[in-house]
């Protein structure tokens, strides 16, 4: 929690410096939220390009949290100061490595995952997880496209930097994988518990700093069974019509996973 609460004080120290400028108009003030502040809810329909004030639409991660209060902060800095109109919130969806070379943070869940197959031989079957990546590139340059929006209106702008695309899957990349190595596709739960009993020298390995976390998420029958949640979609008329980039994001594909998975065994 105390994350979270760094997160808002932070933001709000930035906008009291935008505030602060003096320029006739202020600066363009963006902030980088998360899909998890709006994913604490079961969605009927597109998540809108708004702000949410119901706060049992964040998860109930200390992190979502802080996203969803930090929203609001921004939301009423655009209602009552001179940041109206200039101030905008970009919700970002799972980031990846970079479209060039397939740079990701080693300390992401997802590298982690992946690299844990040095350890146990074996990945985890995951059912109806997409690869709804993005890669960073793509993300950043959306963000700029975005904040050159931000120049006035009475709506504030927030916009959703996702990639919406449902295919390929988890099964389609550990397809992609077996062709150029040997490992077991096993259940969740089976896959977690060969990572807890890893030990010695293996033991140290990065991937083992998110075991509890896994635990919690496939430790047993009925977490994985909670597989079967429907994905959430997220409305992007607004992010498309600003941020260009974001019109022609295609769904992940072979090369380009090639890409990560030779970073990853250069670098875990």
């Amino acid at each position: 929690m105390r994350r979270g609460l760094t997160v808002a004080a932070g933001t709000r120290n930035l906008i009291d410096l935008a505030l602060h400028s003096g320029r006739n108009r202020p600066p363009r003030f963006a902030f980088c939220s998360s899909v998890a502040s709006v994913l604490g809810k079961k969605w009927s329909e597109p998540v809108p390009e708004h702000i949410l004030d119901d706060p049992l639409c964040a998860s109930p991660l200390g992190y979502s949290r802080s996203k969803w209060v930090t929203e609001q902060m921004c939301f009423e800095a655009h209602k009552r100061t001179r940041l109206h109109g200039r101030i905008g919130v970009f919700r970002v969806g799972q980031l990846s490595g970079d479209t060039k070379h397939g740079i990701w943070n080693t300390s992401e869940a997802w590298p982690m995952m992946l690299s844990s197959v040095k350890l146990t031989g074996a990945l985890p079957n995951l059912q109806n997880e997409p690869l709804s990546w993005l890669p960073v590139d793509t993300a950043a340059e959306a963000l700029v496209q975005g904040t050159d929006f931000l120049t006035g209106g009475d709506d504030m702008k927030v916009f959703h930097v996702v990639n919406k695309h449902q295919t390929p899957q988890w099964a389609d990349l550990l397809g992609w994988m077996k062709k150029n190595e040997s490992f077991e596709t096993v259940s969740p739960r089976e896959w977690v518990g060969q990572l807890g009993k890893v030990d010695g020298q293996e033991a140290n390995h990065p991937a083992m700093k998110l075991l509890g976390h896994w635990q919690k998420l496939y430790g047993d029958a009925s977490a994985e069974n909670e597989q079967t949640q429907t994905p959430v979609e997220f409305d992007m008329h607004k992010t498309k019509a600003a941020c260009k980039v974001m019109r022609d994001v295609a769904p992940l594909d072979e090369a380009y996973f090639a890409k990560i998975r030779s970073w990853l065994e250069g670098s875990m």
